[in-house]
């Protein structure tokens, strides 16, 4: 069974919780995938260059956000690899049995492509956030969900996993 699990950088230990709760299978093969939002930063640069038109700065500047971007994305992604192969039932998982992969791009797309691209049999994704402790959970309703799982949900190629705290 291949599982594309979704993250966000927010939710890791209660997704490795959730997610592997209920996928106790011995074939089980789990690809994290963690996707840079291009669509904030492609924004800015319009912005930038429209109006204060910086040139080789603007560009510069470009660069070192899509740097820190791709840092960040590499520690969520270790952290979530480690957090998963910790609470891996029966112990230790085989080296195949977690596959890491971060893209850009936006992300429900980029989930939704992966999925058909991997023959994937589930794809494992949040509702917006996982909340603190003490922190009030979103009202139910369309806007608790967002509207990346909302894509998700209506263009999967497979069946979709929705976890809500």
């Amino acid at each position: 069974m291949r599982v594309l699990c979704c993250l966000d950088g927010t939710n890791t230990e209660w997704l490795a919780q959730q997610a592997l709760a209920l996928l106790n299978a011995p074939d089980l093969r789990l690809v994290l995938l963690y996707v840079v939002d291009v669509g904030p930063g492609h924004d800015m640069e319009r912005m930038r260059q429209r109006y204060l038109g910086l040139g080789q700065r603007g560009a510069d500047l470009l660069a070192q956000t899509q740097e820190a971007e791709q840092e960040q994305g590499e520690e969520i992604m270790a952290t979530a690899q480690a957090t998963f192969r910790e609470a891996w039932p029966g112990g230790t998982p085989r080296a195949d049995q977690i596959e890491r992969m971060m893209l850009r791009g936006k992300p429900e797309q980029e989930i939704v492509r992966l999925g058909a691209a991997l023959s994937s049999d589930l794809i494992i994704i949040c509702t917006r956030r996982v909340l603190g402790p003490g922190e009030p959970p979103h009202p139910p309703g369309p806007k608790s969900v967002g509207h990346v799982a909302r894509f998700v949900l209506d263009h999967a190629p497979c069946p979709v996993l929705l976890l809500r705290p």
